[in-house]
């Protein structure tokens, strides 16, 4: 589902800004990202994905890091995507958009 881009719009205008890092393609990426999520040990995992209409040349699964989101690579993901490629990735858990651990 799309809904998620309100959070992503959010979490622009917040400190979040500087660890996802400058977004300078921002009309790109929504029009072509696809969000959704999985729960793992009760934590929503948020990935996103950029599928060709027609046949890819091939499936990329964007990995980032520990500490980082994938809204760091949107200019590394566009640029797969207009070479031919699906790109699919996600935010680790307690990282980008993913949901956070809860301590008790």
């Amino acid at each position: 589902s799309r809904g998620l881009g309100d959070v992503y719009k959010r979490q622009m205008r917040t400190p979040c800004e500087v660890a996802a890092g400058p977004i300078t393609n921002f009309e790109w990426w929504n029009a072509h990202v696809a969000y959704s999520k999985f729960r793992r040990q009760g934590i929503d995992i948020v990935c996103a994905s950029f599928k060709h209409q027609q046949i890819a040349k091939a499936n990329i699964v964007f990995v980032t890091g520990l500490m980082e989101s994938f809204l760091k690579y949107s200019e590394t993901i566009q640029y797969f995507y207009e070479k031919g490629f699906n790109v699919f990735t996600y935010d680790h858990q307690s990282q980008g958009l993913s949901g956070r651990c809860k301590f008790s």
